[in-house]
């Protein structure tokens, strides 16, 4: 058993690696840690994936046409990121996507960013089973991970 601190972000993107890992090259053992540090992590990650939902929800801007903006703001940055996309289909002018972006949307995402400062930087302890170097080789070979993921995992579960 390993005593850990973990920021309530780290606790989140590891937990959300594992949850979408596939385990089955794991030795029986092995994938029993792995699934009692999906658990320890699971409380930890649904509280603030639950309190983003609620910053994103309580803090939009009260002009009653937010969520219809903000598609057509999304709508327009995949048009200009998709080099096959027609560009006389835009959603917003230039104008008005810079105009949403720099005086309601970098606003509102300071607002959430702020509310959720604290939450995310919340330190829980977890008491965590290790798994061997190797376990994590196969763990890692089993799935397509970025070096940041493996990264993140070992410091973990090793």
């Amino acid at each position: 058993m390993k005593k850990i601190t973990i920021k309530t972000v780290e606790a989140l993107s590891v937990y959300n690696i594992l949850n979408a890992s596939k385990l089955g090259e794991l030795e029986n053992a092995d994938m029993v840690k792995a699934l009692h540090l999906l658990r320890a992590l699971k409380p930890i990650a649904t509280k603030y994936d639950d309190e983003c939902k609620d910053a994103l929800e309580k803090l939009k801007p009260n002009d009653g046409e937010f969520d219809q903006k903000l598609q057509k703001f999304y709508d327009y940055n995949n048009m200009v990121r998709n080099l096959k996309a027609d560009m006389k289909n835009l959603p917003m002018g230039a104008a008005e996507h810079e105009d949403f972006k720099k005086n309601v949307w970098e606003p509102y995402q300071a607002r959430v960013n702020e509310a959720l400062k604290e939450s995310a930087n919340k330190k829980n302890i977890l008491k965590v089973e290790t798994i061997s170097e190797e376990a994590l080789g196969k763990l890692s070979a089993s799935n397509d991970w970025t070096g940041a993921q493996l990264t993140a995992v070992s410091e973990l579960i090793t």
